[in-house]
């Protein structure tokens, strides 16, 4: 499956938005939710997958029949608070697209903000 950049994001945003103590955001959740409806089953739990393995999640799990997360890891919020505006965004995109993978170096420099300061933000 080919990586939506976009639908990262999403994912990113609506959790951090459906999050809280005492539950997990699961795949019904996030079909519900206005970001992410649009995407299916199996495009959100590759999307999810790929952020477990980029350590934005805590206690996230895949299941046969979905996902559940807890919660964005600190590396999550710090990743969203960057890329909440759209002009931020696009930015962090163009790198993120000439990157082999999400969990390459230069994602977890975007991540963690080494090179946050030559993106203008």
């Amino acid at each position: 499956m080919k990586l939506d950049f976009d639908c990262l994001r999403n994912i990113l945003l609506a959790v951090e938005e459906l999050s809280g103590y005492g539950y997990a955001v699961d795949n019904t959740m996030l079909n519900e939710y206005p970001l992410t409806a649009n995407y299916s089953d199996e495009v959100l739990t590759y999307h999810v997958k790929q952020l477990i393995n980029a350590n934005l999640f805590i206690d996230a799990d895949i299941y046969a029949t979905g996902f559940a997360i807890t919660d964005l890891s600190f590396a999550g919020h710090n990743f969203v608070d960057k890329i909440r505006k759209d002009d931020n965004w696009h930015k962090v995109k163009d790198i993120l697209k000439k990157a082999s993978n999400f969990s390459s170096p230069i994602v977890q420099a975007v991540i963690s903000g080494a090179i946050g300061h030559q993106l203008g933000f």
